[in-house]
């Protein structure tokens, strides 16, 4: 992780992780951790999910999400115990999932509590829908 941490910086000099509030187990808050694989002006516009080949990922970051090593940050969480290394993602808070779609649509209260401890994986992840 120390290695792809220093190529992250090298690379375009911004941050080395990406945070993001998610709604976790019984609908808590909590702060995620990811290696950053997409520009840092990447949510300039709002964020959105990430496609195949999506121009806002860097180089190096489609190779991090190739190999899921983006993911590794979230280890000390789920050691702490506020995520499951196995188990549905933890969602965006304010967003709904169209499950028609698999895509998540804005403006929506929050996501039901869920009895359950969220993991890093995730719908995108079993579709493999990873930009």
């Amino acid at each position: 992780m120390i290695i792809a941490a220093i190529l992250i910086h090298l690379e375009d000099g911004g941050p080395i992780f990406y945070g993001q509030w998610r709604t976790g187990l019984y609908g808590m808050p909590i702060r995620i951790w990811k290696l950053r694989s997409m520009h840092p002006s990447a949510e300039a516009e709002g964020a959105r999910w990430a496609s195949q080949r999506d121009p806002r990922t860097t180089r190096l970051g489609r190779w991090l999400r190739l190999m899921r090593l983006d993911e590794l940050p979230q280890l000390p969480i789920a050691l702490k115990g506020d995520m499951s290394l196995i188990g549905p993602g933890p969602s965006v808070p304010n967003s709904r999932w169209s499950w028609n779609g698999a895509f998540p649509t804005t403006a929506a209260p929050l996501d039901p509590p869920r009895p359950l401890r969220l993991g890093p994986g995730g719908l995108p992840l079993q579709r493999q829908r990873r930009g």
